[in-house]
């Protein structure tokens, strides 16, 4: 369901002063990838989305997951995607349209953004 997703995507692209500058990188399965890409090209033709897939680094993420089932967490939270903000830098390592990604602001499904998404790109971190 990229329903979600799609909110998130457009209340930040809405709120920017310059939305030409974003670009969304959405991560998604291999499975999923093409789909994807296709419903976000088709509802959102000007809002530029970049979507990514790693089967390897999926595999390894959820190898890397141990669910006991005497815990009271909902299984959904073992889900790969679920940590995949901890990996932005492998999923992202090819860059954006040939160039490298300098900064990157993970934004998750369920908010919606209403300010300038492009002051944070501005903003002096001091590192």
């Amino acid at each position: 369901d990229l329903r979600p997703a799609a909110a998130a995507i457009n209340s930040a692209w809405l709120a920017a002063a310059d939305p030409s500058r974003i670009v969304f990188h959405y991560i998604t399965s291999p499975q999923l990838a093409t789909l994807a890409s296709e419903l976000f090209s088709e509802h959102f033709p000007d809002i530029n989305v970049e979507v990514h897939h790693d089967a390897v680094l999926q595999s390894h993420i959820k190898s890397t997951i141990s669910f006991r089932e005497s815990s009271k967490a909902r299984k959904i939270l073992a889900s790969p995607f679920n940590f995949a903000p901890f990996y932005l830098h492998k999923y992202l390592r090819k860059g954006s349209r040939g160039r490298p990604i300098k900064r990157a602001i993970y934004i998750d499904t369920d908010i919606l953004v209403l300010g300038d998404v492009g002051e944070l790109a501005d903003l002096d971190m001091k590192g």
